[in-house]
């Protein structure tokens, strides 16, 4: 998961403690709470993404142009630090083999959609984490179209725009703006700590005392 953009923030200490209920927890302290997309599958179960939000919308509407190189255009222009965010569609799928193989020669850090994808036999064997609400072979052709890239989308009622932040495992999507990435970065990296420093103890064998003298929360 470790990527130039999560060591920018996070750097190399405990990259194992990192996961969405922190990220969730200080969100909540900071005020930023309703950020956390949960409820759908990520095709690696183990898998960790972090990165910048690039979106893409894709309509659903009956037509002989799915826009394809517009939409692969759009993909090929991405790179190791940024998370393709789909807008998609519950009735169709758009992302499967061929698009996973691609984003993997990209090196890009992660794919999100709302929306189906398809091909689960090769994608779940793969290192690419790619997080989405469901599965269908029902592809898009003649029932949908790329439009717009790198604009603002709704996803589950929560505006994600382009240049936000996302750190997703297999419980969560948290979706962090990109004016308060800073912050939530220092916050996030305070309390991995102090958890790095409470399973210390508790592997250590101390008790209950004196792990709560030391830390207030648990």
């Amino acid at each position: 998961m470790i990527n130039p953009e999560f060591e920018r923030w996070f750097g190399r200490d405990h990259p194992e403690e990192y996961c969405t209920g922190v990220f969730s927890d200080t969100m909540d302290k900071m005020g930023l709470s309703g950020r956390v997309i949960s409820g759908w599958k990520l095709n690696n179960p183990r898998a960790r993404l972090f990165g910048k939000v690039r979106t893409l919308l894709v309509e659903a509407v009956e037509t002989n142009d799915e826009r394809i190189q517009q939409g692969l255009n759009f993909l090929a222009s991405l790179g190791g630090n940024d998370v393709f965010v789909v807008k998609g569609n519950d009735q169709f799928a758009y992302f499967g083999e061929l698009m996973s193989r691609l984003s993997q020669e990209l090196g890009l850090a992660g794919v999100i959609i709302d929306g189906l994808t398809r091909d689960t036999w090769y994608t779940q064997s793969i290192a690419l984490p790619i997080f989405a609400k469901g599965y269908s072979p029902v592809d898009i052709k003649g029932r949908g179209r790329v439009a717009s890239p790198d604009q603002p989308v709704v996803i589950d009622g929560l505006r994600v725009n382009p240049g936000d932040y996302v750190f997703a495992d297999n419980d969560a999507a948290v979706f962090i703006p990109a004016e308060q990435i800073s912050k939530v970065a220092d916050a996030v990296r305070t309390m991995v700590g102090k958890e790095a420093e409470i399973k210390r103890m508790i592997a250590e064998g101390r008790t209950i005392k004196e792990i709560l003298t030391s830390h207030t929360e648990f």
